[in-house]
C-alpha cells in the first residue's frame, strides 16, 4: 500500500451512496475522475472554505439559508436553533 501525505488536499467530505451514508473525502481529478478515501482518521483539522456553509443552533452545519430557501426569522432561537415561535430554523442577517 502506497503512502502519500494528505496535507494541502483538497475535496469534500460527504456521505458515500453505498446505502450505509459513510462520510468519505472525495478528490477529484481530469475529466471529472475521482478517489473516495474511507475517513478512518480520529480527529482529521478542517477548515470550511465553502460559501454556502452555514452552522444551524449548536449542532447542525448544513447549506446557506438562500439554498435551502428558508426565509429570514426574527424571532428568539431556542438552544437547537429553532425559533421559539413558529419551530423554524432561525438565521440573522449580521449587517443588521
Amino acid at each position: 500500500m502506497s503512502r502519500v501525505p494528505a496535507t494541502g488536499a483538497e475535496g469534500y467530505i460527504l456521505r458515500s451512496l453505498d446505502g450505509h451514508g459513510q462520510l468519505v473525502f472525495r478528490v477529484y481529478h481530469n475529466h471529472g475522475e475521482f478517489i473516495d478515501y474511507d475517513i478512518d482518521h480520529t480527529e482529521l483539522k478542517v477548515k470550511i472554505t465553502d460559501e454556502d456553509a452555514y452552522f444551524y443552533g449548536d449542532k447542525i452545519l448544513d447549506h446557506a439559508p438562500e439554498t435551502l430557501g428558508l426565509e429570514e426569522c426574527d424571532h428568539e432561537p431556542d438552544h437547537n436553533g429553532e425559533c421559539l415561535k413558529c419551530d423554524e430554523p432561525v438565521w440573522l442577517d449580521e449587517e443588521k
